[in-house]
């Protein structure tokens, strides 16, 4: 997670909201489950609520694409595994996405450069922006 820290645009709180892959994980007991319920048929025990306390800092590179150099991608299309987006596709998830997404995309443009090949000091304008203009939240220890 420290890894993602110099190119963070935001903090993801994973929540266990996932579709189920058969129906089987819909089912114990002989009743229906939802949530995190369903989420420790699936994957096991990991979590006792419907979300872990700590948040993971989300990478600017949950934006890119990788193909395409002036494409910022901020919604169910987001450049994460499928079982980390089935975790953080929550709606305050995808909010945060989107406004990293549209200040990027600004910084990108007034930069004349794509997001694809953004620097060290472009990042560290997006991040500016996001806190002092956003009022993003991009540090675990604020939260």
């Amino acid at each position: 997670d420290y890894g993602n820290y110099a190119n963070r645009i935001g903090l993801l709180y994973y929540n266990a909201d996932v579709h189920p892959y058969k129906y089987t994980d819909l089912i114990s007991n002989q009743n229906y489950v939802w949530g995190v319920d369903s989420w420790n048929n699936m994957r096991g025990n990991m979590f006792t609520a419907n979300s872990p306390v700590n948040p993971v800092y989300a990478p600017y590179e949950c934006l890119l694409s990788g193909y395409i150099a002036n494409l910022l991608i901020p919604g169910y299309a987001a450049n994460i595994s499928s079982l980390s987006w089935g975790e953080a596709r929550v709606f305050p998830n995808l909010m945060v996405l989107g406004d990293a997404a549209g200040v990027a995309a600004a910084v990108c443009k007034n930069n004349n450069t794509q997001p694809l090949y953004i620097n060290q000091t472009l990042m560290q304008d997006v991040q500016n922006k996001l806190v002092n203009d956003v009022g993003a939240c991009l540090d675990k220890n604020l939260a």
